[in-house]
């Protein structure tokens, strides 16, 4: 049976993948530097290995845009390593315009695309996800808020994506 690693298990996109797809049914290793199943943090290589083993699939996600040099570089070492471990699919939780040169998280995607094992990236151009916890929850809708009609666009909300959809082969 895969082992779905979640990058970020105990944060704001991650615990809900993990929640999602452990609802699912399918089995899940959170990873985080605190409270996930297993250490993991991406400043310290050496916590890759164990959080790898027997993964194979990743949903990946770089918690710093800043500038620096050093988190431009970090998704794209982990690709590397996930995809020598055994992972034979990542997703990638990217941003808007990240496919220009000089977007921080450029790199991570030219990584999950160039992996040569399957990817999705994600690209969400809206997070909601901060009404619905919190001092806003109580004033919030369960329905998806509205959003204004844009021309060529496809509405999705990661409420109605099957996280299954994610793992598929």
């Amino acid at each position: 049976m895969k082992t779905l690693l979640v990058l970020g298990g105990t944060g704001k996109t991650g615990s809900r993948i993990a929640r999602r797809l452990k609802a699912a049914g399918l089995p899940v290793r959170t990873a985080s530097r605190t409270g996930g199943d297993v250490h993991f943090d991406l400043d310290a290589p050496a916590s890759w290995t164990p959080a790898l083993d027997g993964v194979t699939a990743a949903y990946l996600v770089e918690p710093s845009l800043s500038a620096s040099t050093d988190h431009r570089v970090r998704i794209p070492r982990l690709v590397t390593e996930a995809v020598t471990a055994g992972v034979r699919r990542l997703v990638l939780l990217s941003a808007p315009r990240a496919g220009e040169d000089g977007h921080p998280l450029h790199a991570a995607e030219q990584a999950v695309r160039g992996s040569g094992v399957d990817w999705t990236i994600l690209r969400p151009q809206w997070f909601a996800q901060n009404f619905s916890e919190g001092p806003w929850r109580p004033g919030s809708s369960p329905e998806p808020w509205p959003c204004p009609p844009v021309t060529g666009a496809r509405r999705s909300s990661t409420r109605r994506t099957s996280p299954r959809s994610l793992w598929r082969r």
